[in-house]
């Protein structure tokens, strides 16, 4: 696997619309990504000022789950603490 740095500074604008475009297609359809509705509107309009090199990927995740990496904001309903929709629910 050819691991690459996805960093503003280190990809060209074509580069990072090809690494939203692969990360977006994760073949289990929309309903499986959660981004519109946890306030991140549409994924494409949300990454487009990663695509324009102005806010770094991590950047732009962090505001949607208030700073916190997606996992670790799921922890409670991974570990079957809560259900998915009330977890959901406090980041809307």
């Amino acid at each position: 696997m050819d691991i690459r740095s996805v960093l503003i500074k280190d990809t060209t604008k074509e580069e990072r619309e090809d690494i939203i475009r692969k990360s977006l297609d994760c073949g289990g359809g929309c309903e499986n990504c959660s981004s519109c509705w946890l306030g991140g509107g549409s994924p494409w309009d949300m990454y487009q000022e990663y695509i324009d090199g102005k806010k770094e990927i991590a950047e732009i995740n962090s505001t949607v789950f208030r700073g916190k990496d997606p996992e670790l904001a799921y922890r409670d309903y991974i570990e079957g603490n809560r259900s998915f929709d009330e977890v959901s629910a406090y980041y809307r």
